[in-house]
């Protein structure tokens, strides 16, 4: 909701479906976002090789600066969204109600993680 949100605020069009494809043929007009959906995709596969190689190309796109951001924004990510996976923290009413037509747009409600953050126990 963030990325869609500042998008907005400062007038750019995105595709915000870039984040969930294995296409990474464009950057769907997110800044380096051809860089850092295959970072991202280096990120998650745990191979070594790829998440070096998108690490270089990161750091030849971005700088080593925007490299370690955008490593310090994936791996937090990923710390908080184990740590609400392992002690099942629902969405409040609020943001499930926000992010309805987002969670559907992506496809993010077919997570097996989504039956905590949804309440689907």
């Amino acid at each position: 909701m963030a990325l869609r949100g500042n998008a907005q605020a400062i007038e750019k069009e995105i595709d915000i479906k870039r984040v969930r494809t294995e296409d990474n043929a464009d950057d769907g007009g997110i800044d380096y976002g051809q860089e850092l959906n295959n970072f991202v995709d280096g990120f998650m596969s745990h191979d070594e090789a790829q998440l070096s190689q998108a690490r270089e190309v990161l750091v030849d796109a971005m700088g080593a600066a925007g490299m370690v951001e955008a490593a310090a924004v994936a791996g937090n990510f990923q710390r908080m969204v184990r740590i609400a996976d392992s002690i099942g923290i629902p969405i409040d009413e609020a943001r499930l109600e926000l992010s309805t037509g987002l969670r559907e747009e992506l496809g993010l409600n077919e997570f097996h993680s989504a039956q905590n953050t949804l309440n689907r126990h």
